[in-house]
């Protein structure tokens, strides 16, 4: 993708999405901070988030068993992650392939290898607790510490790939691949069964290992937490697996510290936590030990630290977890985010880290067919993949690093625009066409405006129109000029030229007869361009309705057959199906206004025909979809299937009886006007 189409996407992108960084909201308050309270009446804004560090304190020795277990990896096969069908996605990249059979089954099976080392090195950052369920079961793993039983509900228990890739020993893949070379791996049953047993078998080993290593990792966290309760009333901890916070909650167990365990297997505790640190909570002394099911669409804002128990090693779930602090009614001014600072030989390494987010995007994008151990879903499938062409696939992956890409990343956030930005340009910043005060003033005022309407002078005519939103849709903004060229509906385009046409060189003057009657011949011309005002899809929609509503429409009246009888009298269900058809062509292609009974003037909203034509076909969309091998389905495809399968009458005529399909004119929706006026016409 070159950079020109790279821009030309950015563009697109941005003509729907709407956003407000934390920084431009603090701007906002900085303009008027008495006027943002949160609900105990203090004065709120975003916290800053300060990083800190914490190392974790492994010994020489613990890190030369991380090494052995990395070595130990490196023989594993990953049986347990081969594809259950051999099958070549069907997406572009494929279909482009000399040989996509044979590439995508050399990667699949490199990607099944790399992502059983990398999910054992993940579970044993967590803990060693947390590696030993992955490997041999929640209640294996959990006995070897504790006599107790396992504080976990049966449905939250995991893991056991020993005897899960044991059970799978020769079992085969269904083979839908075109090559008939495969390895005897993936053809031969007792191969298949060997290698499974040699999975089985340094997992095994790999357990052993783990058993050394020290608990320097988990100590240094729990004392971490304790020091940090003596100056934090309340506090967070994240981590990605529910054992290894059972096993930190025993090592916490102290009568001067509450500890909440919050996770998905345990609502009540959850409910607990967000009441305990809600805004104006008075708890005190209580760590809430969390899994990342309490990382999105959560406040727990009365908490002023977090202490990452594993290193997030994307952005996003950094972001995630620290907004569970910094939100904008916080009392604090600021809070702490606490990462651990792995030894080398525990550090993640950004090459298992892409092949583990790489293989979850093509999971979600085109449909995976391997299932992943409940314990192992650690990303989010939509998680940005990190850039790797630059950069060593051995890279270590530092907290140091994480925070500078979320610093860069809210930085590259406030440079790229959104829909409404050029709108906001023009009433803020440094070049924008409205004074400050004049914005405030009537941002401000009481008084309540039907519509405003000023006139400029200018080279050619024009018209700049604000439009009220109706019942089912947003205001709009319309720029009409003399050319043969249709009205101009994009707000990035419309600010461009108003910032042209309204330079220091466009003196206001007189709304007089000249002004008046050039406003008058835009308006009537606002109103046979409705259509151009809609979302693309709704355009496309009723574009289809045209090319399909008359196929539907019988030549002649039919007439009855019943017992043989060929005089029976004609179909009474032809006509009205004539006048339903007719009459929705009619709103397609000959709009106009019409008057309601009161007297006013009511046109038909076609965005309101278009949703309710897209509800109608959904059923068609649903069939063809089910017989179609193509993800995306546009509704130009849907056109064989309609010209087959007709609505019913009754069908089609409830499309011209909803209620909201009239509406005011166009021209009676302009709540403001700016009219661009040639001086020859004083």
């Amino acid at each position: 993708m070159g950079p020109d189409d790279i821009l030309l996407l950015q563009r697109a992108i941005r003509q729907f999405m709407l956003r407000r960084t934390k920084r431009q909201f603090n701007a906002l308050i900085d303009q008027e901070p008495e006027a943002y309270r949160n609900r105990l009446g203090n004065l709120c804004r975003y916290p800053k988030t300060r990083a800190q560090y914490y190392p974790t304190n492994e010994t020489e020795q613990d890190q030369r068993w991380i090494v052995a277990v990395r070595n130990a990896l490196a023989k594993l096969n990953g049986m347990a992650f081969v594809h259950k069908v051999l099958r070549v996605p069907d997406s572009p990249r494929w279909r482009n392939h000399a040989e996509p059979d044979r590439a995508w089954l050399e990667g699949m099976l490199q990607s099944a290898k790399a992502l059983a080392g990398y999910h054992v090195l993940a579970a044993l950052r967590s803990s060693r607790l947390a590696a030993l369920e992955h490997l041999f079961g929640t209640r294996a793993a959990w006995s070897e510490y504790y006599e107790e039983p396992v504080p976990l509900k049966h449905t939250a228990e995991t893991g056991n790939l020993r005897n899960r890739v044991r059970q799978l020993g020769g079992t085969l893949p269904v083979n839908q691949l075109t090559i008939a070379d495969l390895p005897a791996i993936l053809t031969n049953p007792e191969s298949h069964r060997i290698a499974c047993e040699r999975d089985a078998e340094i997992y095994d080993a790999i357990g052993e290992i783990i058993r050394k290593i020290s608990d320097q990792r988990e100590a240094s966290k729990a004392r971490l937490i304790a020091k940090l309760l003596e100056h934090h009333h309340l506090l967070i901890a994240f981590d990605a697996r529910p054992i290894t916070l059972h096993g930190l909650a025993r090592r916490l167990a102290d009568d001067r510290i509450q500890i909440r365990i919050a996770t998905s297997e345990r609502p009540q505790d959850c409910q607990k936590v967000m009441q305990e640190f809600r805004l104006g909570s008075e708890a005190s002394h209580i760590v809430a030990l969390c899994t990342d099911a309490m990382s999105e669409s959560i406040n727990l804002q009365a908490a002023s630290a977090i202490v990452h128990l594993d290193l997030p090693t994307v952005v996003r779930r950094l972001e995630q977890r620290d907004g569970r602090l910094n939100r904008m009614d916080s009392d604090h001014g600021e809070v702490e985010s606490w990462l651990p600072q792995d030894s080398k030989a525990f550090a993640p390494i950004s090459g298992e880290e892409l092949i583990y987010r790489r293989y979850r995007m093509v999971e979600t994008l085109l449909g995976g067919n391997v299932v992943l151990p409940d314990d192992l879903a650690l990303a989010d499938p939509e998680e940005e993949e990190r850039e790797a062409d630059d950069e060593s696939a051995t890279t270590l992956i530092t907290p140091e690093r994480i925070v500078q890409d979320r610093d860069q990343r809210e930085q590259i956030q406030e440079a790229i625009p959104d829909a409404f930005s050029p709108v906001r340009s023009l009433v803020i910043g440094d070049q924008a066409l409205v004074a400050p005060a004049t914005y405030e003033h009537y941002r401000r005022g009481q008084a309540r405006v039907i519509s405003s309407v000023t006139a400029v002078c200018a080279e050619k005519p024009w018209v700049f129109l604000c439009l009220a939103g109706s019942d089912m849709g947003a205001p709009r903004f319309v720029l009409m000029s003399s050319d043969a060229t249709p009205p101009q509906t994009g707000l990035e385009e419309i600010c461009e030229q108003l910032r042209s046409w309204l330079g220091s060189h466009a003196p206001q003057r007189a709304f007089d007869h000249a002004a008046a009657e050039q406003l008058n011949t835009y308006l009537k011309r606002l109103n046979t361009h409705d259509e151009l005002l809609l979302p693309r899809k709704k355009q496309r929609a009723l574009a289809e309705m045209r090319l399909i509503l008359p196929k539907y429409r019988p030549s002649k009246p039919q007439r009855r057959r019943s017992n043989g009888d060929e005089t029976a009298e004609p179909d009474a269900v032809a006509p009205e199906r004539i006048e339903v058809i007719d009459a929705l062509l009619d709103l397609l292609n000959n709009r106009g206004e019409r008057c309601a009974r009161d007297g006013r003037r009511i046109t038909p909203d076609l965005g309101i025909l278009a949703d309710l034509w897209l509800y109608l076909i959904r059923p068609a969309w649903a069939e063809v979809a089910r017989s179609s091998r193509r993800k995306i389905l546009l509704l130009r495809d849907l056109r064989e299937y309609l010209g087959n399968h007709p609505p019913e009458t009754t069908e089609l005529d409830q499309l011209l009886y909803e209620e909201g399909l009239w509406v005011k004119p166009l021209d009676e929706r302009v709540v403001a006007a700016l009219v661009g006026v040639p001086d020859d016409t004083l």
